[in-house]
């Protein structure tokens, strides 16, 4: 499968993106947001993940464990150490309002 050129947003309410079936065959950048509600990822088990995250106002899971939750929060996550040899998929997701939640 390949990853979707454009990313994916959504004005309200919940988006969720499955990229299990992705084969990273180089490094890549996926992109997704939503103004008002939850942005759930589910990323391939085998891949390099590193996650920059934007929530105005909202919470961030990643790999089922709290990463940050308030205002004006902001970061970047690598969930697992990457390891060496393999492409990393770099998800670029923000919420105005909500949460984000990157699942394995």
């Amino acid at each position: 499968t390949e990853l979707p050129a454009a990313g994916a947003s959504e004005d309200f309410g919940k988006l969720t993106v499955h990229l299990t079936q992705l084969a990273i065959t180089k490094d890549a950048t996926y992109t997704a947001h939503v103004d008002l509600g939850q942005l759930v990822v589910t990323v391939p088990k085998e891949a390099n993940v590193v996650i920059n995250y934007r929530a105005d106002l909202g919470a961030v899971r990643a790999y089922g464990a709290d990463v940050r939750a308030g205002s004006e929060v902001s970061g970047r996550l690598d969930p697992q150490p990457i390891q060496p040899g393999k492409h990393t998929l770099t998800l670029d997701l923000s919420v105005d309002a909500g949460n984000i939640e990157v699942q394995r």
